[in-house]
């Protein structure tokens, strides 16, 4: 897949990422995209990458490949963490209801879960694991 990408006067970078299909359609030259207005330099990349923004790119507009994985990590780990967040809602929920009477006949092995979820939860958030 190629792109154009250009950086702005503010120092974000802009992608687009359908300039080249509008060049093939003969919408635009190459030549054009090249020059003002667009100022686009054009950068080939695998097709795996195609959710890539301005973050992935270093100031010379090459592609990054440690900030694309380190981007798309750290989104992994925030959605495993909101993942995380509900379940210990719910456990929570069930302990809050055993104090009160409420009988569980698996709440020893929720509890395990809890512990494991939490301790899950602090890595993720770069604390250190909770003794229990």
């Amino acid at each position: 897949m190629k792109i154009g990408i250009r950086k702005e006067k503010n120092g974000s970078f802009y992608i687009d990422k359908t300039v080249m299909d509008k060049v093939e359609k003969g919408i635009y030259t190459f030549d054009e995209i090249s020059v003002a207005p667009f100022n686009y330099k054009v950068i080939e990349l695998d097709d795996k990458y195609s959710d890539c923004n301005g973050s992935d790119f270093c100031e010379d507009m090459t592609f990054n490949i440690e900030a694309y994985n380190a981007r798309k990590a750290k989104a992994l780990s925030k959605a495993r963490a909101m993942e995380i967040k509900a379940r210990l809602a719910q456990l929570s929920q069930d302990f809050i209801q055993v104090q009160v009477g409420a009988v569980f006949p698996d709440i020893e092995e929720r509890k395990a879960e809890f512990r494991t979820l939490h301790n899950e939860l602090r890595l993720l958030l770069g604390k250190e694991e909770r003794i229990y």
